[in-house]
C-alpha cells in the first residue's frame, strides 16, 4: 500500500476542513486525493476478498471510518470519510455486487458447478473476479475449468483411458 507523506496528508486535511463537506467529484481529484481513493478501493477489495473466504464479515462504513481514523486521526476522519470514503465505499461495493451477480448467473459457471459438485466453483470464481484475476469471458472460464480438471485429476484419468 502506498504511504502518504506529511505534506499530502496536510493537503487532504486542509481541503476537507471546510464547514460543509461536499461529496468529491471522483473525476477531478488532485494527486493526493486520487492516491487516497485508490488506497480506499484497495482496502475495500481486500476486506471483501477476506469476506468471500469467510475470514470476516463484509465491509461497512464502520470499517472505513476506523481505517481512516488510524491514518488521519479522529478529527479529520469524519470530513475525509464524508468527502471520499462514503462515495468510494458505495462505488466499489456496487461494482463487487455486480461482479458477484454476473458470476452467479453465468451458465458456464453453473455447468462447471454441476460437473464438479465437490468444489465451490461459484464462490471460487467470484473470488477470482473480485481479485481481478478472472473475467467472465470464454477464455478465462475455459482456463478456470482446465485448472479444475488438473486439480481433480480428471485429465490424467481421461488420458490413461486413451
Amino acid at each position: 500500500m502506498d504511504k502518504f507523506n506529511t505534506q499530502e496528508i496536510q493537503e487532504i486535511i486542509d481541503s476537507t476542513q471546510a464547514q460543509e463537506v461536499p461529496q468529491a467529484n471522483i473525476n477531478q481529484l488532485s494527486t493526493g486525493e486520487s492516491k487516497l481513493v485508490k488506497i480506499l478501493e484497495s482496502y475495500i477489495i481486500t476486506f471483501e476478498l477476506k469476506s468471500i473466504r469467510g475470514q470476516n464479515v463484509p465491509i461497512g462504513a464502520k470499517n472505513i471510518k476506523g481505517f481512516l481514523k488510524n491514518i488521519f486521526g479522529e478529527q479529520a476522519m469524519y470530513a475525509i470519510y464524508y468527502k471520499y470514503g462514503k462515495l468510494t465505499l458505495s462505488k466499489v461495493k456496487d461494482r463487487i455486487k455486480k461482479q458477484k451477480r454476473s458470476v452467479e448467473q453465468s451458465s458456464k459457471i453453473i455447468e462447471a458447478q454441476k460437473q464438479y459438485p465437490q468444489y465451490k466453483i461459484v464462490e471460487a470464481y467470484k473470488y477470482g473476479c473480485v481479485a481481478g484475476k478472472f473475467n467472465l469471458n470464454a477464455k478465462d472460464i475455459e482456463t478456470f475449468i482446465a485448472m479444475l480438471e488438473i486439480a481433480s485429476g480428471y485429465t490424467e484419468a481421461k488420458n490413461r483411458k486413451n
